[in-house]
């Protein structure tokens, strides 16, 4: 009988499984590793050596692929920041931070709840200026109904029936 591969384990994972598995358990001990392999992702090596022997061969399968999805996660972050519209930089850079964190280790909830909170708060950022630039909007037009309204009143020119008029015009009545 042939003897089982010491990395047979790794290969039950789906590879789309296998960057977040790697990335979860490699600075853990293989206690905590396996342990983790275990309850996230179902599989668990067969022994301590199995696991080290793991890290030490496939390092540079799983390291070599960090500078792709760290251009991929700095692509990401620049599109969040130009729709954002959020005019202060140090939570944009915050924001930032954390969505890039969230791309280069999709597998950790922490990073990824982090990320859900800050992108709920620039949601309501963005609401926010939305909502102040209405009401800007809104106060200039009145601005310049007034205008209106005082030189229409201000000019003699007009009998009261063209002033009414004219008001009427500027108010939409």
């Amino acid at each position: 009988m042939a003897k089982t591969r010491t990395d047979a384990w790794w290969a039950k994972l789906k590879p789309a499984d296998r960057d977040a598995a790697y990335e979860a358990a490699l600075h853990l001990p293989f206690g905590a590793g396996s342990a983790l392999l275990k309850e996230r992702f179902g599989v668990a090596p067969g022994s301590q050596s199995a696991y080290y022997r793991f890290f030490e061969t496939h390092a540079a399968d799983y390291t070599a692929g960090a500078p792709v999805r760290a251009a991929i996660a700095q692509r990401y972050v620049e599109g969040v920041a130009e729709r954002s519209n959020i005019p202060d930089d140090a939570i944009l850079a915050t924001i930032k931070s954390e969505v890039a964190a969230a791309q280069m280790n999709p597998g950790d909830p922490e990073s990824l709840c982090r990320f859900a909170k800050l992108f709920i708060e620039m949601r309501k950022l963005q609401l926010e200026t939305e909502r102040q630039r209405l009401d800007r909007e809104k106060f200039e037009a009145n601005e310049r109904r007034l205008a209106k309204t005082a030189e229409t009143v201000a000019d003699e020119k007009l009998t009261p029936e063209q002033k009414e008029a004219r008001l009427k015009e500027i108010y939409g009545l």
